[in-house]
């Protein structure tokens, strides 16, 4: 099995959440990465990409905390494909990046590379897919303290169609203990993970 991560807003390729699920887990997560101040069809294209650019027929999940949450339902249906754990995942992501938090200039927390992100771009998100229609395993994993997002739209919109999980803490995912349990879960009995971690 293979495990894929995508990052939050303003976030990037070398963020410490896989390395934390890493270690966590024992077990090798990829990381599929895009940058946020890119159009929404331009982000999807890239993040297809780089998850069709891993040969092999494994089954695969993909993991990711709030816009990554969002960006790893949008892949739900790509090839092999098992199951997504969406983590304080956003649901309408034009109404939140259309907030006054989000709009103007931003730093990204990794490569601290300065940009303004604009209204129009976050009107891009308007041609997402509601993708609860996929036939796919979800893990929609909440904080009962999220202060940047109402956990209780995430649960209204994919409750019907995935198992809810709680988590410690706010929105910044720090329970990595219980995403390591869901992704282990998911793991084939025959397949040992220290054979698989190449961290």
């Amino acid at each position: 099995m293979r495990i894929y991560y995508i990052h939050g807003f303003n976030s990037y390729k070398g963020s410490s959440t896989p390395k934390k699920l890493r270690q966590a887990l024992g077990m090798e997560v990829h990381e599929l990465y895009y940058e946020s101040q890119k159009r929404f069809e331009e982000i999807m294209e890239a993040l297809r990409a780089q998850y069709m650019a891993k040969p092999g027929n494994e089954p695969s999940v993909i993991a990711g905390t709030s816009m990554g949450g969002f960006f790893a339902d949008q892949l739900c249906d790509m090839p092999n494909v098992m199951a997504v754990v969406l983590i304080n995942p956003v649901v309408d992501p034009v109404e939140v990046l259309s907030q006054e938090t989000f709009l103007g200039e931003q730093e990204n927390f990794i490569t601290h590379e300065k940009y303004i992100f604009s209204k129009a771009i976050a009107e891009t998100y308007g041609r997402y897919r509601d993708m609860r229609g996929v036939n796919v395993r979800r893990f929609l994993m909440l904080s009962g303290h999220d202060e940047l997002l109402d956990s209780g739209v995430s649960e209204a919109y994919w409750g019907g169609c995935a198992r809810i999980v709680r988590l410690e803490g706010g929105h910044r995912l720090t329970d990595f203990g219980a995403v390591a349990r869901i992704l282990a879960s998911l793991i084939p009995e025959d397949e040992d993970p220290n054979e698989r971690y190449a961290g």
